[in-house]
């Protein structure tokens, strides 16, 4: 079984603190509740269940997209800061993902290009017909 890295369980349980705000003040409901204030408890419960859900979510996987992959490269853009031009991503997943610089510059390109949604179709067809490797000889 794939074990979710340290970086990702904390980052998961950030997330979930920064969720619940400022959940610790001295709740009144005569007081607080006409100010639109939420209960502690019900503010707190939501983060836990959106972090839960978020954390079900990195456990999907497949045979042939696994977590461990999807972590890696989740990992790896949030490494590099979301406005992460195209040279410094293609140098990452070369020096992190191993990758050649034809085979960054390519699969950066599928990504950017067409995105989850055709790149998932084109995934589940390549898995049906059996196609390991491309005729692109990467």
């Amino acid at each position: 079984m794939d074990t979710l890295p340290d970086t990702h369980i904390t980052g998961l349980a950030e997330s979930c603190v920064a969720r619940m705000g400022d959940i610790f003040w001295d709740y009144d409901e005569q007081r607080d509740a006409p100010l639109d204030y939420i209960e502690p408890h019900v503010v707190a419960t939501k983060a836990v269940v959106a972090t839960l859900h978020e954390f079900a979510e990195t456990l999907e996987g497949s045979a042939i997209y696994t977590v461990s992959l999807r972590l890696e490269y989740r990992e790896l853009i949030q490494r590099l800061g979301a406005d992460a031009d195209d040279g410094r991503i293609e140098s990452s997943l070369v020096m992190d993902a191993a990758w050649t610089p034809v085979g960054a510059c390519t699969v950066l390109r599928l990504a950017k290009d067409y995105g989850t949604s055709i790149l998932r179709n084109a995934l589940a067809l390549a898995e049906a017909m059996a196609i390991e490797d491309g005729e692109a000889g990467f």
